[in-house]
């Protein structure tokens, strides 16, 4: 039954998922926080640090880790492939539609960007005060949140350390 659950909450999530990347984590945190109750608030935060941390897209990546953590192995595999299919499904179409009308194929895909680039921009806002109400705790994690922000406005490229630091920061401090 749980692999029922997983592959139909995943495929929603794959096929109302646009804007990819932070902008997916409202929608996954309803599914598996809220109407699922798969993972507590806290738990979705570490699900997101972790997914972060890894290589590859964060809304696959947390996909993946929330499908394991519901139903193992065989959902951490379901929840991935629920998750990519409609993308796959609805780019194979709209490419074989788009062909047909090659010359205007640019002009249609420019003006279909520029619209939805501001709703991009405010899911990926309302994802940052999602995980926010779960990751500042108090003082030091706001401290914490500032000086990152400052330093990645320092030095954009200097990710890696940024992460390694406050890590080890988080370790001695909590």
């Amino acid at each position: 039954m749980i692999y029922w659950q997983l592959i139909l909450t995943f495929l929603k999530i794959g096929l109302f998922a646009f804007g990819g990347g932070y902008a997916v984590l409202p929608l996954i945190q309803r599914e598996l926080v809220v109407n699922h109750r798969w993972l507590t608030d806290g738990e979705f935060s570490r699900l997101v640090s972790v997914a972060e941390m890894t290589p590859g897209p964060i809304g696959i990546n947390s996909s993946t880790f929330a499908g394991y953590v519901a139903g193992g192995f065989w959902g951490s595999l379901l929840a991935t492939l629920a998750v990519c299919l409609p993308s796959l499904v609805i780019l194979f179409f709209l490419h074989r539609m788009l062909k047909r009308f090659a010359r205007r194929e640019e002009e249609i895909s420019n003006g279909v960007f520029q619209g939805l680039r501001p709703v991009v921009i405010a899911l990926v806002a309302y994802a940052v005060f999602t995980l926010a109400r779960g990751a500042f705790t108090g003082p030091a994690t706001w401290l914490m949140a500032l000086a990152a922000f400052g330093l990645f406005l320092m030095d954009e490229t200097a990710i890696v350390p940024i992460i390694l630091v406050f890590g080890l920061v988080g370790i001695l401090i909590f």
